[in-house]
């Protein structure tokens, strides 16, 4: 017997009492306890596996988002031992940032497309933002990507001497966009990454040696043997230039009015700047020790139609 007749023969019994005046007509009730029946089946069987399904992509999505921040933190440990990033704090947040946002937009990508979302009009909608982003900021990221390929590449750090786009100085400071430049004169420019990186930089502190050239002029009538020996014995006096290479004089020029000599040598790096800004000095006071003679410029004129022994 069905929840019809059991109803119908409760009623009939007389059990039901002053009840019968307000109860719903049989055609209701019967109705509404199928729907119930259809109900409780629509729920173990239809709704309670999507609920779950949905649930486990939402605990792996939250997943997602605390393995993105584990990698984040990682990430900027490591990147506090790397020399290029160690002092520069700025980058480092700046490149945690940058990973933890991708990630969380791969996560998210992930999880719609687990709904039953389409991505593929969501990803051409990020592709053209990222495309109009990119034009409107084209120097801004042009910059940082400079910024980026210095920090990597270390072709200069602070402290260095470098020459690069027109510019010689110290470095003071390398940020994701510019860098900080103290010229000897003490003169501070900025300097944007995507100049110094288009441009050929010269850094003055990578080589642990260096060579220094002092050109000096003699006269056409000197010894230039003589003058040969008397600058590789300055050499052998100066204690910070290295035996090995060893120091060496060239025949520079045939110039107009001497015979232009320079005297090569090399030094540790730390001994350049110093040496540099006495070498001329020393050279001068050499030459004149062994009378040498340092010519003035000269000219012979001559008169035309004029016969030259009477000048």
């Amino acid at each position: 017997m069905g929840e019809r007749g059991r109803l119908e023969a409760w009623v009939r019994s007389g059990r039901a009492g002053c009840l019968l005046p307000i109860l719903p007509p049989m055609d209701f009730l019967a109705n509404l306890l199928k729907h119930m029946q259809l109900d409780a089946e629509f729920f173990w069987d239809s709704f309670l596996p999507w609920f779950l399904e949905k649930l486990v992509i939402i605990v792996v999505a939250l997943l997602g988002v605390w393995v993105a921040r584990f990698l984040v933190r990682r990430a900027t440990v490591w990147m506090e031992q790397l020399p290029g990033l160690a002092e520069d704090q700025t980058a480092r947040e700046f490149l945690g940032r940058l990973v933890y946002v991708l990630l969380l937009v791969v996560v998210g990508i992930a999880t719609l497309s687990a709904f039953g979302v389409k991505t593929s009009s969501l990803l051409a909608l990020l592709g053209g933002a990222a495309l109009a982003i990119g034009l409107a900021l084209q120097n801004t990221l042009s910059n940082l990507a400079a910024g980026l390929q210095i920090l990597i590449l270390r072709p200069l750090a602070i402290g260095s001497v470098v020459e690069a786009a027109g510019i010689k100085g110290t470095v003071m400071s390398v940020s994701l966009f510019t860098t900080d430049l103290k010229t000897f004169d003490g003169e501070r420019i900025i300097v944007p990454n995507r100049a110094l990186t288009e441009a050929n930089i010269i850094n003055y502190n990578q080589p642990s040696i260096r060579r220094l050239r002092a050109l000096v002029g003699v006269s056409y009538d000197t010894d230039l043997r003589m003058a040969r020996t008397a600058l590789l014995e300055l050499a052998e006096e100066l204690p910070q230039v290295l035996d090995d290479p060893a120091p060496s004089v060239w025949m520079e020029q045939l110039a107009d009015s001497s015979v232009n000599l320079s005297l090569r040598v090399w030094v540790h790096q730390d001994d350049y700047v110093p040496l540099l800004r006495e070498i001329v000095m020393l050279v001068k006071e050499k030459l004149d020790s062994h009378g040498i003679e340092i010519p003035f410029p000269q000219r012979v004129v001559m008169i035309q139609g004029q016969n030259p022994e009477e000048n």
